[in-house]
């Protein structure tokens, strides 16, 4: 535990020097470490050897969120959109548009894709990347979980 704890404050450290304005959000796999940034940039490091192993650049505003599953990622961005990623791959997949404003939050569940934001649009989309509109909250959504189909979300308070 000592160990991986180290890991992590190390790819933490170097991550926030070679960030411009800070890490926003982490992910984790069985090898690497995921940290989406203010500067829209997410960082692959390599636990084993320490190393930034890539980088992937695809959004014009901060990271806000990363899920994982079967060797694809997706990055959520105050830019709006949702950024499906092979591991190891600088080129996105597909680029999700589903939401009208900040997508602050995603979750991995099932084979689906679940994600949620200023809008207060909670959407569902297979990894075949079609969405299904599953509910609209009165404010944005702050963050999400599933389980169980059990949707829980924290809500934020709407400024009209």
């Amino acid at each position: 535990m000592k160990e991986n704890h180290k890991v992590l404050s190390m790819i933490l450290r170097d991550g926030l020097e070679q960030s411009t304005n800070g890490i926003n959000c982490l992910s984790s796999t069985d090898t690497s470490f995921l940290a989406g940034s203010r500067d829209g940039i997410i960082r692959e490091y390599n636990t084993l050897d320490k190393s930034l192993s890539n980088i992937y650049n695809g959004h014009v505003h901060w990271v806000n969120a990363l899920a994982s599953t079967d060797g694809i990622f997706f990055s959520a961005s105050c830019d709006s959109r949702i950024i499906a990623w092979r591991f190891g791959d600088p080129n996105p997949i597909q680029v999700l548009n589903f939401h009208k404003d900040y997508v602050h939050t995603i979750k991995v569940h099932d084979n689906y894709l679940y994600s949620a934001g200023e809008d207060g649009l909670l959407v569902k989309t297979d990894l075949e990347f079609r969405p299904s509109h599953l509910y609209t909250f009165p404010s944005s959504v702050w963050h999400l979980d599933y389980q169980d189909n059990i949707a829980a979300v924290a809500l934020g308070t709407k400024v009209t």
